[in-house]
């Protein structure tokens, strides 16, 4: 059986993902908004992406020969129709609605053109018959579209790039001196990249696959490969905050992907293109690895490839190499705040900037976080300064509290104060003294040595060290193993605790437990996450051996339970 080429299983996902778009483009010329993709949730056709996306995926089934839709004269309908309607839910300004959200948005307008301007290139270069009647369809709500972005303007630090590709795009197809006007503002506040390779952004799993997908794209239609030198690095930085599974560190992410376990498939065709573009064999590695683990079932991710395909048609002749990637590294990024290591099968991070001080997994045995926390005064503690040391690091975890001015009591004003006010910012503050917290990290092997340390503040105050576990698994200690519960905590006090999933597993201990102060006030929600909590009194200094390996090889002997440093109950 011959096994078919990067091309034309880009090809057959194509296909197959339309297949199942067919049935949502609302063909009834009775309705208002037909031509469209219906949305479940909207109860009617959105006008941004998931529309423009069948619009675009209708074309370039259309007028490519190798698809089973080539010259079907009902999808060249459908292109008309969804064509007529992205053109009708243009606003005067050009500019469409991302409903439940934004409206005339010139970035949404922007991810809607992206994807159809790119297509249109490939219907302009084809010779498929009735390819001038697509283009003549398509271009009018592109113009229109980069005329609105081009006197418009962005929300959030990626919507900046995702309009620069969409308006360059047009710009490459439909010249327009205003377009590389406004393309020029945007690129003069330089991309936001850190000396890490992270965006501002940090969102692994979502926006920066998003940042380099349009990067690009803006790259090749303005001729400009230095656009291409960020997108190297950041492709370079996330597989340095992959686990051996795939799954990208979100831990930093100030996006909606924050804390999710994800497999950033969604970016496979960035890693492909800037693979075979270099001849990079560490991204190859990475681009196979994220097209087998689902980005061969995204039929976005087979239209950019495609895309690739059409700018370099020799690339169709032959398959990117295997690609390798290192099995042990460790990683200081300082911009960022993180020590990074892998070893085989383990990965571990300690960051600054999130409550999971620490994380490590072990094939599907994963410790999501190592967080402090505290009653005291209601207090949140992340990590602050990280210091690198000789095979490890260290983090000073930083308290916030709900007042500025705490910890401490407001004193009395003095005089009357109105009904319903208390005027805090008026009064002087009874202080009480902070606590110094931190987290110190040293390598060992299968695993790490955390030292968790509170001083200052007051005696006597409860602190918890909560390990938390994704959910499913077992939980062992004391002889006996139970099914991992999710949302309620249990107390680990003494010995070794084995979490294991399959037959992968990580070992914590010695548990400590001298109260069952569960759930301080700037606890986060479980989120159905294993919650393992130590449990002890300020001042405290706590060693914490975190190992992590195949159930099999890891559940060895327990090591020493040491006396507490601070008050027993």
């Amino acid at each position: 059986m011959t096994v078919p080429s990067d091309y034309e299983r880009a090809v057959q996902t194509l296909d197959e993902s339309l297949t199942g778009k067919l049935d949502k483009q609302i063909l009834d010329p009775e309705r208002a908004d037909v031509g469209g993709q219906f949305s479940p949730d909207l109860g009617f056709a959105g006008s941004s992406t998931g529309s423009s996306n069948l619009l675009a995926q209708l074309a370039l089934a259309y007028v490519t020969p190798e698809s089973r839709y080539f010259e079907d004269d009902g999808i060249l309908e459908r292109v008309q129709r969804a064509a007529a309607f992205q053109r009708r839910v243009q606003r005067p300004s050009g500019l469409v609605d991302l409903h439940g959200a934004n409206f005339d948005s010139p970035p949404d307008t922007a991810f809607a053109v992206s994807t159809i301007a790119r297509v249109t290139r490939m219907v302009r270069d084809s010779d498929a018959t009735g390819s001038d009647e697509v283009e003549s369809a398509l271009r009018p709500f592109l113009v229109d579209a980069a005329e609105g972005m081009a006197d418009g303007g962005f929300h959030t630090a990626n919507h900046r790039w995702v309009i620069v590709d969409a308006i360059t795009k047009v710009h490459e197809l439909y010249p327009r001196e205003a377009f590389l006007k406004q393309i020029e503002r945007y690129l003069a506040e330089t991309i936001d990249l850190n000396e890490d390779g992270e965006y501002s952004e940090r969102s692994h799993a979502i926006y920066t696959n998003i940042v380099n997908r349009h990067l690009i794209g803006a790259s090749l239609a303005l001729d400009r490969p230095a656009l291409l030198d960020p997108v190297r690095r950041s492709l370079h930085s996330m597989m340095d905050l992959m686990d051996d599974d795939w799954a990208v560190v979100t831990a930093f992410s100030s996006r909606r992907d924050r804390d999710s376990e994800t497999v950033p498939v969604r970016g496979a065709a960035n890693f492909y293109y800037a693979a075979r573009r270099d001849g990079d064999e560490r991204l190859a590695a990475a681009a196979n690895a994220l097209l087998e683990k689902g980005g061969w079932d995204r039929g976005d991710v087979a239209m950019q490839l495609l895309s690739y395909f059409a700018r370099h048609p020799e690339w169709r002749e032959s398959n990117l190499s295997a690609g390798e990637r290192e099995e042990t590294f460790s990683r200081e990024m300082a911009d960022s705040g993180i020590w990074r290591l892998r070893d085989g099968g383990l990965s571990a991070t300690v960051g600054t900037k999130t409550k999971n001080v620490v994380s490590l997994s072990y094939g599907n045995a994963k410790l999501a976080g190592l967080q402090v926390l505290s009653p005291y005064f209601g207090g949140e503690f992340r990590g602050g300064d990280i210091k690198f040391e000789d095979g490890g690091a260290s983090v000073s975890v930083e308290s916030s509290y709900w007042h500025e001015e705490l910890p401490g009591y407001f004193d009395p004003l003095d005089r009357p104060v109105d009904w319903g006010e208390l005027e805090r910012n008026a009064r002087s503050v009874d202080e009480r003294p902070d606590f110094d917290v931190n987290v110190g990290v040293e390598r060992v092997d299968r695993g790490l040595d955390v030292t968790v340390s509170a001083t200052g503040g007051l005696s006597r105050v409860p602190f918890v060290v909560e390990a938390r576990f994704q959910s499913g698994g077992t939980l062992s200690f004391d002889g006996a193993t139970l099914p991992a519960p999710q949302d309620d905590p249990i107390f680990h006090e003494s010995g070794t605790l084995y979490y294991r999933n399959g037959d992968d597993a990580i070992s914590i201990g010695p548990g400590f437990s001298n109260h069952r102060c569960s759930d301080p006030p700037g606890a986060d929600e479980s989120g159905g996450l294993v919650r393992v909590l130590l449990t002890d009194w300020s001042p405290m200094e706590r060693t914490i051996s975190i190992r992590g390996g195949s159930w099999f090889d890891l559940a060895g002997p327990e090591p020493p339970v040491g006396p507490s440093t601070g008050f027993v109950e």
